[in-house]
């Protein structure tokens, strides 16, 4: 075993003794008489996470933790590394380190790639009409499938109820369980056109679509394809437990994934993207393009990240500015965030000093599931 991997294995058994031992306080807490525990958000206030409503003291909670020249803009953290995709070329940034390390050229595009987890040691990328597997160790190409038939692909997300692609044509769009040997679409659903995003809650698929004509975010029961739209605006989603939460028009705003109610929602400036990671829910605000031919930075509204509560809605930390005014992509994995910069190939890990982050691994995570889905 290599100094790397055995640095790897006592960092993650470091990793997973703070988390017994802060579930085990977590476990005292709500022993303790008198302490009661809602999971749900009932009409959660509205905030203004600015100085002016005296909650300047959260920003101390944030903090850069590395910032790394790569090349690349789309990120995707998970055990083995952090991938960045990007100009062609994926990436992987040592997460105790710094290190940046190219695994290779592809031939995906050069601007639009998306990155997926897949598990057992393999990650999804996607670009045009082609869907990668890709080996988490160490970055060669497993397999690549032509999902032509389909279109193009935007969105890979996989499931305990197979692996599921959105894609686009010039007719319209689609969802679609995929035969992960043949490329075969094993079910297909018509969705809205547009690029899409694709997470799942609660045992459902949600499926958001920049589509004026069609409900921008849709739910999706991936056992019998039956869909419903969801009594919310378009925007950025990401889902914590059985909560749906969708960034619109400066508010972050849930929806309970079951029963298709407003479970609350908080106002965060110019909220544009999000990323959950277990409880923790991170917000990503910005404004204008994320093409610097087409955005002019205000120094008075930098971009900013914020994290949240996503079982409460309560702001945990932030917002902290954040060194660039053009982020292009936010991810999320234990405890972090990662931000990929487009026009400088540059990635900023977000971490959090506070110990409710971590609190936020085990916490209001249980949840009534979809029946159909088994």
């Amino acid at each position: 075993m290599t100094d790397r991997a055995i640095g790897s294995v006592r960092t993650r058994l470091g990793e997973r003794s703070i988390h017994r031992l802060v579930l085990t306080l977590g476990v005292l807490v709500l022993l303790l008489p008198g302490v009661a525990c809602d999971p749900r958000v009932e009409d959660a206030p509205e905030a203004d996470p600015s100085p002016a409503d005296g909650s300047a003291q959260l920003g101390d909670v944030l903090r850069i933790g590395q910032d790394t020249k790569v090349g690349g803009w789309v990120v995707l953290p998970e055990w083995f590394g952090v991938w960045v995709a990007g100009g062609g070329t994926l990436f992987e940034i040592d997460q105790e380190t710094g290190e940046v390390r190219q695994t290779g050229r592809g031939t995906w595009d050069y601007d639009y790639v998306q990155l997926a987890r897949y598990g057992e040691g393999t990650i999804f990328l996607a670009s045009g009409r082609k869907l990668w597997q890709v080996d988490a160790r160490s970055g060669r190409i497993h397999q690549r499938l032509d999902l032509g038939h389909l279109g193009y692909v935007d969105a890979v997300l996989y499931t305990r109820s197979g692996t599921w692609v959105t894609a686009s044509t010039a007719h319209g769009g689609v969802l679609a369980k995929i035969d992960l040997d043949t490329g075969e679409a094993l079910d297909r659903i018509e969705i809205g056109q547009g690029v899409h995003q694709l997470v799942k809650s609660a045992g459902y698929l949600f499926v958001g679509s920049r589509d004026p004509e069609r409900p921008s975010v849709l739910r999706v029961d991936p056992r019998t394809g039956a869909t419903t739209p969801m009594p919310t605006g378009q925007g950025s989603i990401a889902g914590v437990g059985s909560r749906l939460w969708v960034a619109s028009n400066g508010r972050v705003d849930c929806v309970d994934a079951i029963d298709l109610t407003s479970c609350g929602g908080i106002r965060i400036p110019r909220a544009a993207s999000l990323a959950s990671d277990r409880a923790r829910l991170w917000v990503l605000s910005f404004t204008g393009s994320t093409s610097s031919s087409l955005y002019e930075p205000d120094p008075d509204q930098p971009a900013t990240v914020t994290l949240l509560d996503g079982v409460s809605g309560e702001i945990v930390g932030g917002p902290l500015a954040l060194p660039s005014y053009t982020p292009a992509t936010i991810s999320a994995f234990h405890g972090h965030a990662w931000i990929g910069f487009h026009d400088e190939g540059r990635v900023v890990r977000i971490d959090c000093d506070s110990g409710r982050c971590y609190s936020l691994a085990f916490v209001g995570l249980t949840i009534t599931p979809n029946p159909s889905a088994g």
